[in-house]
């Protein structure tokens, strides 16, 4: 069953939309969110987090919303809202999502007589979006880890995601990040002087860290160079 907006929430969000407040979609979408859950939970839990909000377990479809299986899930359906519900014997019930490290969400679904507990933004990603060559990541549009919706996930290589978080400012870089221990500066001069033949070794006591923090910052891994 299809759930409308009440009347005075359907009208702000015609006038935004006809006066170009949102430059993308899931604008508009993240927003008819918010005044749906305003309407119908008993409490704004978090605005940034919509799984937290107990309208997000109701049954009937939210706004726009397609639900599909992922890959050898039969017994369970994702949303392009991010919502995840199951359809084991015969009964619709939608499930809570549990927190993950990263502020990632998950679910715990039954499998082949196994327990998993996939990430929900791959089970998204897998039912709707297509598989790409070389882009193995699948991004989250505005940083925001909890907002598994269709429109704002891509798939990405990894360099680019890295790039992604930099730029978006998820992730410090350079000198910038806390536990870096050198300077922008520093890594140039250690890198001109591997170039130049001066053994890692060399370079841990010149710099006073450790061959470790030398070998990481050649690989291109160290803290100063990529987070």
């Amino acid at each position: 069953m299809d759930v409308t907006l009440d009347e005075t929430s359907a009208n702000l969000l015609r006038k935004m939309m006809d006066y170009g407040s949102f430059s993308d979609p899931a604008e508009v979408i993240s927003k008819a969110l918010k005044l749906f859950y305003r309407k119908h939970a008993r409490t704004e839990n978090s605005a940034g987090d919509p799984t937290k909000n107990p309208a997000y377990l109701r049954l009937e479809d939210l706004p726009g919303e397609v639900w599909k299986s992922p890959p050898l899930l039969p017994d369970y359906e994702v949303s392009t809202l991010g919502r995840v519900r199951s359809l084991r014997f015969g009964k619709i019930r939608m499930l809570a999502l549990t927190p993950f490290t990263g502020n990632y969400k998950r679910v715990t679904l039954a499998q082949d007589g196994q327990t998993v507990r996939p990430l929900v933004h791959t089970l998204v990603a897998d039912a709707f979006l297509p598989k790409i060559d070389g882009k193995p990541d699948v991004n989250h549009r505005d940083g925001n880890k909890s907002n598994n919706a269709l429109c704002n996930l891509e798939r990405l290589s990894r360099s680019e995601n890295i790039a992604h978080s930099v730029s978006s400012g998820l992730h410090a870089f350079g000198e910038n990040h806390g536990k870096s221990k050198l300077s922008d500066r520093q890594v140039a001069e250690i890198l001109e002087a591997k170039r130049n033949g001066e053994s890692s070794l060399e370079l841990a006591v010149r710099f006073n860290v450790s061959l470790g923090h030398i070998q990481n910052l050649v690989r291109g891994t160290y803290r100063s160079i990529r987070s």
